[in-house]
């Protein structure tokens, strides 16, 4: 009889046991146990594959426990349910996100209160430039705070808190001069007198009526003239060197249009040009060039030289990159212009080799060529198009430039020099003492 059910043994082949899923209320949803890795690999009670194997010690999932399960007879086999205890739910996956209520979160005209108290700027100038675009972002930028707050508008609590710059934002974002906040304090009374921030409010209060009388600036040009040549007793700025100083391009724009003078010297004796040159970014800059292209002829040149001269002792390379070919540029026009040489004359000559002359253009502006060359294998291979000739350098004193650039161990300065000048060695040793 044991010869016969040994026979019928061998002529059955035992089926895989079948997979079992474990019921959904034993496993988290968020970490179900995938049935093609660990539950495959149970071909025998209580055993696990040694790479699936879940760590004792883990926080979440404790060692599975088999427990077998009556199948069918004709199975032939036998099936064991996966059972898990003590699984912990993943607060981070199952958590929903949480809704912070409005009035903890703090309304947008809040928000921009905060900002002004922590004088960022920042914030202030990325706000639309238009009342619409801040209305429509909840932003209204006259609107007076609560009596709790101080009653303040944002324009009166930043003159109230001294954040000169931060109100010149606001003013240039569309802030009125005109509206008093709830204490009825008005923007020009908060200020004190003989300040910038009043000659500022003051201007702006001038351009605000002139716009909207939609006439010409001769109606206050006795209020103009006289504010625009004020020197502020306590910083020695006029207005225009101080929006050059502290970088203000859109104020030193209307200052331009409202008829400010170049010429006008701070009590640091430096115009506008030349503290543009020193301190001001170039939008700045080339505003200045833009509004004063006659700063290259021969009765106002001494402002352009200080202004190159004050770009190398602040090391401002790429102003004097840009300085040197405005002066190419404007200098030729104009005076080609003023002659009586024919208009076929004054066209430029076609360079000796486009490559290498707009490599040289890029670095007379201050840009690195994108091949490793010299500066002197650059001026080798350029035509004259793109340099000054001797006498364009004696007019610019390059020779001197070039001293006071070696002097102060400036050896980019010096290389766009002569970047961009015919300098001989004779006229740089001759001026080099009196530097």
């Amino acid at each position: 009889m044991s010869s016969s059910i040994a026979s019928e043994a061998k002529s059955y082949t035992l089926p895989q046991p079948p997979i079992y899923f474990p019921p959904s209320s034993h496993l988290p949803s968020a970490s179900p146990i995938s049935p093609t890795s660990r539950t495959q690999s149970l071909l025998s009670p209580g055993t696990f594959s040694a790479s699936e194997s879940p760590a004792v010690d883990s926080p979440t999932l404790k060692p599975p426990v088999m427990t077998p399960r009556v199948v069918p007879s004709t199975t032939l086999g036998h099936a064991f349910e996966l059972k898990t205890f003590n699984i912990q739910e993943d607060v981070n996956v199952h958590s929903e996100p949480k809704v912070m209520p409005r009035e903890l979160v703090g309304s947008p005209m809040e928000k921009l209160f905060q900002k002004i108290k922590q004088n960022d700027r920042i914030f202030i100038q990325q706000l639309p430039r238009n009342l619409f675009g801040q209305a429509k972002q909840e932003f209204f930028i006259d609107k007076a705070s609560s009596s709790a707050d101080g009653g303040y508008t944002p324009l009166t609590l930043a003159l109230t808190l001294g954040h000169l710059d931060l109100a010149v934002d606001l003013l240039l974002i569309g802030a009125s001069t005109n509206v008093a906040d709830a204490q009825k304090r008005q923007p020009l009374r908060i200020v004190p007198n003989d300040s910038m921030a009043k000659m500022i409010i003051t201007f702006m209060v001038l351009e605000t009526n002139e716009a909207k009388s939609r006439t010409s600036k001769s109606n206050h040009h006795g209020e103009y003239k006289k504010l625009l040549t004020q020197i502020d007793p306590a910083s020695g700025y006029t207005l225009l060197t101080w929006a050059i100083r502290y970088r203000h391009p859109e104020l030193v724009r209307k200052l331009i249009n409202a008829g400010a003078d170049f010429r006008v010297y701070n009590r640091s004796g430096r115009a506008a040009f030349e503290e543009a040159c020193a301190f001001g970014c170039m939008e700045t800059l080339s505003l200045l060039l833009d509004a004063w292209p006659e700063v290259v002829l021969d009765q106002y040149r001494e402002h352009l030289i200080a202004g190159i001269e004050s770009a190398i002792r602040t090391n401002r390379r790429m102003v004097v990159a840009e300085l040197l070919s405005f002066f190419r540029t404007e200098f030729r026009y104009l005076y080609k212009s003023a002659s009586t040489i024919s208009r076929y004359d004054k066209e430029p000559k076609v360079p000796s080799n486009p490559v290498v002359e707009e490599e040289a253009f890029r670095l007379f502006l201050g840009a690195k060529p994108e091949r490793k060359t010299s500066v002197a294998h650059l001026m080798k291979q350029t035509s004259d198009t793109f340099l000054l000739t001797t006498e364009e350098s004696r007019l610019l004193q390059l020779n001197k430039m070039t001293a006071l650039a070696q002097k102060r161990s400036l050896p980019e300065i010096v290389e766009i020099i002569h970047a961009h000048a015919i300098i001989s060695d004779g006229d740089t040793r001759s001026d080099s003492s009196s530097v």
